[in-house]
């Protein structure tokens, strides 16, 4: 944490925006969806929809990359989440996890392959990653 307080912030944006990003505000979504602000909150507290809050600020941001062409949520990502425990323990950990793009998925990132119903090798990648953990 101290490691990361010392980064100059606008760095850190930067480096998460090249990692994660871009965002979106939960605003943003409810317009492109046709739905209140409130529904987006519902979904993301149902573990439909990840998002992460910056240090210090009250704005939540909603990666792009989990939003399929017309805004459906990105397939299993409560069921991922829920596999990947301790292995990404917070919303940033879990959206660089899924985000990533790694030889283990052939160049691609897990949420590539939920959006191509890849669902079972994302699962076992993120039990893998939880076992190694509690290793």
């Amino acid at each position: 944490e101290r490691m990361i307080a010392s980064i100059p912030r606008e760095t850190l944006g930067q480096r998460w925006q090249e990692l994660i990003g871009p965002f979106y505000s939960a605003n943003d979504i409810a317009a492109w969806r046709g739905v209140s602000r409130q529904n987006i909150h519902k979904l993301r507290s149902a573990g439909k929809l990840l998002a992460a809050r910056p240090s210090n600020e009250k704005t939540l941001l909603f990666p792009a990359w989990q939003f399929g062409p017309e805004g459906q949520e990105l397939p299993h990502l409560r069921d991922v989440v829920e596999q990947l425990g301790e292995a990404a323990p917070d919303e940033w950990a879990q959206a660089l996890w899924l985000n990533q793009r790694t030889d283990r998925f052939g160049g691609r990132s897990a949420a590539d392959l939920l959006k191509a119903g890849e669902v079972e090798h994302v699962l076992a990648a993120a039990r893998s990653d939880a076992a190694g953990m509690a290793a």
